[in-house]
């Protein structure tokens, strides 16, 4: 339980939270992403529920879920949403924590190949950070391959991602793991790979 401040430094109360750190891709933790929740799990009713402690600066880094392996990583918007697709695809994910910050991820030199979870947004945010990211990549010389929920956006809602997938259709709503895994495989295995300026390939 942590004590919530307002944008004005009053306390309103005192929630379950959930922390994460976000940190640089060597591992430096440079600060702590807050969630605040209500008892049932749920954000809680307060106007920001998400928070970061002050650092000298985010850009860059990311929540690290588990370590890449062979050369592929699933980057994703939200923690929530990484957490659903690293249970789904028993696939490494690291969330951005943002749209803003999504663009601006770093990928370890390992890495070739990167899967990014986008969100599905009615004015667009998720899928132009998730493209801006694969922009990005592709001038590093990497793999890149945005993937966006196939389901309509609820009515009501303002956009949908993987977590709500998760939530919603469990394990059958996510691509099947063999198949895919064996997709970015052999893309990888035709690729070269331009990293840093050198060439490697990835097979």
């Amino acid at each position: 339980r942590l004590a919530f401040y307002d944008e004005n430094g009053k306390r309103s109360g005192t929630y379950p939270v959930m922390l994460a750190a976000l940190s640089r891709p060597d591992g430096t933790i440079v600060t702590l992403h807050r969630t605040y929740l209500d008892c049932n799990g749920t954000k809680a009713p307060v106007r920001n529920p998400k928070k970061l402690m002050p650092s000298s600066g985010v850009a860059g880094c990311s929540v690290m879920i588990a370590e890449p392996g062979g050369g592929v990583l699933g980057i994703a918007e939200g923690l929530e949403t990484a957490l659903s697709v690293y249970h789904a695809m028993n696939m490494p994910v690291w969330a951005a924590t943002s749209a803003a910050l999504m663009a601006g991820v770093k990928i370890p030199d390992r890495v070739h190949s990167v899967v990014i979870w986008a969100d599905r947004d009615r004015n667009r945010t998720g899928q132009r950070a998730a493209y801006q990211l694969k922009a990005r990549l592709k001038r590093e010389g990497r793999q890149a391959f945005v993937l966006l929920p196939k389901q309509p956006i609820p009515e009501h809602a303002k956009g949908i991602d993987w977590n709500d997938v998760w939530l919603d259709y469990g394990r059958e709503g996510f691509p099947p793991r063999r198949e895919f895994r064996n997709f970015i495989a052999k893309k990888a295995r035709n690729a070269l790979v331009v990293i840093d300026g050198a060439k490697r390939s990835v097979a």
